[in-house]
């Protein structure tokens, strides 16, 4: 038995599968961290099966069908710092902990809270009706083995 995908855009393949978005900050060995990850599966799943993805999942994987959303989403959270890639002209909306607390242009690909990330939280950046989540940690003091005498 062969699977039918839906018509319309939830049949289009993300171009991760054939054209990596590779994070300029941390591209991996020979630019692996561009290429789809295992945690698209669920997302990829859920949406084939025609599940609206729900920013309350906090699913960290980017559907490999339909609309991309952002990807690479990722935290530098010393500098309390969201980043992610992506060329659309909409607009991500940033949830921190359930609650809506900004809206960026995609294009600019980052937005630093004002408040910093001093503690650890569960962010969502959603870009058209795709919502991919993203946790922080406290930023941590140095361990330090021994010390100097």
């Amino acid at each position: 038995m062969r699977a039918v995908l839906p018509a319309g855009p939830a049949s289009r393949p993300l171009s991760a599968l054939n054209q990596p978005s590779i994070p300029q900050d941390n591209p991996g060995p020979n630019n692996l961290y561009g290429y789809a990850a295992q945690m698209s599966v669920a997302s990829t799943v859920l949406r084939h099966m025609g599940l609206d993805l729900l920013p309350e999942w906090k699913l960290d994987g980017t559907p490999l069908l339909g609309t991309t959303g952002v990807r690479k989403a990722r935290a530098i959270e010393g500098d309390a710092k969201l980043l992610w890639n992506s060329d659309s002209q909409g607009t991500v909306i940033i949830h921190k902990n359930d609650q809506i607390v900004a809206n960026v242009p995609a294009y600019l690909q980052q937005w630093t809270n004002p408040q910093g990330m001093r503690q650890a939280s569960d962010y969502v950046l959603e870009l058209d009706d795709t919502p991919i989540a993203v946790r922080t940690r406290p930023v941590s003091k140095p361990f330090i083995i021994e010390q100097s005498r």
